[in-house]
């Protein structure tokens, strides 16, 4: 199954190709009357089951590609064909220099 997601704020190309991103399978941009981009986007469903271990594992992993968590918690993460994965796109952020 799949989840639709909706969102207006920005949407960068990279988000669900990142190596521990959950696939997007569909995205679409409107432009509204009032100029702004709406961005829907179809992901698979994830199994919603990480505990605190897998996102503290899941953390270390994306602490050491340069990301940090902007929205930390386990609703961020799910498994999708047997790995655990960034179901919310938006949850992180690259590292700035300065944090590094």
């Amino acid at each position: 199954s799949e989840m639709v997601k909706v969102t207006g704020r920005e949407f960068r190309e990279e988000y669900g190709i990142r190596p521990f991103d959950i696939p997007i399978r569909e995205k679409t941009q409107i432009k509204t009357d009032n100029g702004k981009v709406v961005t829907v986007f179809v992901q698979p469903r994830a199994l919603m089951d990480c505990n605190e271990r897998d996102t503290m594992f899941f953390r270390a992993g994306i602490e050491r590609r340069g990301y940090v968590f902007t929205d930390y918690g386990m609703t961020q993460i799910g498994r999708h064909e047997g790995k655990v994965v960034l179901v919310d796109p938006f949850a992180i952020k690259l590292r700035s220099t300065s944090e590094r």
